[in-house]
């Protein structure tokens, strides 16, 4: 299905969909997609392994989008003995039929435009943290990219925020869903910073896992720098790599590497960027490591203007702030806090993040300017984290408990609602309307068969010129069948203890 064009691709994938919207929903299985598919990560993966070490709830069946089943093999695996979980590749067949037929729904980032919740789903957003850079509304001409988020947003019976600035700023702000939202929103905590909070057991084990794949950390502190994505599209980022290795050489040349170890986490959009870069192989946080188990490895923390140092505040270690680029990046995509009001210094040069690098003893101590801050920081932003977040999810959306919790609407439930009708007679019938003579209006041209079959005299319907004009393949009854049908695809779905040799 991927080598067809987008348009085709993009009609075939809605009525996949569509058809699987009329098969019945299986009660007791759970979806869940993190960044798209890009991996077993984030609040979806701490609630997931939450679930199954909860004994009440062992008869639901998970299943976990992922986009390159051999890519993640790793997490095929570890699942391989677990007759309750399984995998679908991302928009594969089986993949919109679990987004179709799957009762309970979770979700960091947005599913495709062509979903649609039914009655009888319930649908969790957790989003993908704390913003730091502005959202939605907030940005100039922000409201291009935000259609899908809202639907999404809309869409679901429950929010979470991890905490009341991400519920007010973001949700109800940005996105402007105050009047609109009809679900809750949870503020009980992040439940991907569960993941962080690590016994001695934990700490070995993750740092084992970093060690396996090819970072030498011997007994050395972690000083992670996790830079945000830069660029105008987060569809498209900047590919700054070589300026990532740049910045880590020239910490690194800096710092005592008898004590310290430089590791770069790139963020989700950016990291297929960086994974192939020879450079990077001893040095990048693969990503099928949760990110948040790292940050509990980690001493010290570097990044810019990524939410990653919300979470970080909830262990309590040292944030330094590198932001040689801060005019530009406030004055175009802009901030909501001021850099006098983040839980670390702000440097603007590499040599003053390694002078407060220099100045961090082995006690991990937070930098004495930036103290209160801090303090200030972790009770606004981390006042929830108390490594059960995942239990007061899993009792509020699973069992239907909100009594001691905290949950609550929009701010506002009143906002007018506004139906616009175009017409068209097949609406009036599915409403079973029947307007009068006067009220008459022609049907609106169904535009999908516009797009299979694109007419050849219009000048707007041309290819811009430069470019070969080709006919958009529609499907045959036998293609569109067989791409309704996830067992006539191999490597869409697969049980952890299959294998297959078909392209992911």
């Amino acid at each position: 299905m991927k080598h067809l064009p987008s348009r085709v691709r993009r009609f075939v994938h809605s009525q996949v969909h569509a058809h699987w919207r009329n098969q019945p929903i299986e009660p007791g299985t759970v979806l869940y997609e993190s960044f798209s598919g890009n991996g077993m990560l984030c609040n979806p993966e701490a609630i997931f392994r939450e679930l199954l070490a909860t004994p009440d709830l062992a008869g639901l069946t998970h299943i976990w989008v992922l986009t390159d089943l051999r890519q993640y093999a790793a997490t095929v695996r570890e699942f391989a003995g677990a007759r309750n979980v399984r995998f679908v590749r991302h928009g594969s067949a089986s993949y919109y039929r679990a987004l179709a037929t799957s009762e309970y729904l979770i979700n960091n980032a947005t599913f495709p435009p062509q979903f649609s919740k039914r009655p009888g789903q319930i649908y969790l957003n957790t989003w993908h943290g704390t913003p730091l850079k502005r959202m939605g509304y907030d940005i100039d001409r922000g409201a291009l990219g935000t259609a899908n988020i809202i639907r999404n947003f809309v869409a679901a019976d429950y929010l979470v925020a991890a905490n009341s600035f991400m519920a007010e700023q973001m949700y109800e702000t940005a996105y402007k869903l105050d009047g609109i939202f009809r679900g809750r929103i949870i503020e009980e905590g992040y439940p991907r910073i569960d993941r962080q909070i690590l016994d001695t057991d934990g700490v070995a084990a993750g740092r084992a896992r970093l060690t396996a794949a090819g970072i030498p950390l011997g007994d050395r502190t972690i000083v992670l720098y996790a830079p945000t994505w830069k660029g105008a599209s987060f569809a498209r980022p900047e590919d700054n790599i070589d300026q990532l290795l740049d910045d880590v050489a020239r910490m690194t040349a800096r710092i005592d590497t008898s004590k310290y170890v430089v590791l770069l986490k790139t963020h989700q959009v950016v990291d297929a960027l960086a994974a192939d870069r020879p450079g990077l192989s001893r040095l990048l946080v693969p990503n099928d490591i949760p990110t948040n188990v790292v940050l509990g490895l980690t001493g010290v923390l570097v990044t810019d203007y990524s939410s990653i140092f919300f979470d970080f505040l909830a262990t309590g270690r040292p944030i330094l702030f590198f932001a040689p680029d801060l005019d530009d990046y406030s004055g175009t995509r802009g901030l909501y806090f001021e850099p006098s009001e983040l839980p670390g210094p702000v440097c603007r040069t590499i040599d003053e993040l390694v002078a407060e690098l220099a100045g961090i003893p082995a006690t991990d101590r937070i930098p004495a300017e930036a103290a209160a801050r801090y303090r200030a920081g972790q009770q606004q932003f981390c006042g929830q984290e108390d490594g059960r977040v995942s239990e007061r999810i899993i009792d509020i959306v699973f069992r239907g408990n909100s009594v001691g919790h905290h949950t609550r609407r929009v701010r506002s439930q009143s906002r007018p609602s506004l139906l616009i009708y175009l017409g068209g007679d097949a609406l009036e019938r599915h409403n079973h309307i029947r307007p009068q003579p006067a009220q008459q209006h022609r049907p609106l041209p169904i535009r999908r068969i516009c797009l299979l079959q694109p007419r050849q005299n219009s000048r707007s319907d041309r290819e811009p010129t430069g470019h070969q004009s080709r006919r958009a393949p529609v499907p045959t009854r036998r293609r569109a069948k067989r791409l309704c049908d996830p067992s006539a695809d191999p490597a869409s779905s697969l049980s952890p203890g299959q294998h297959s040799s078909a392209p992911g």
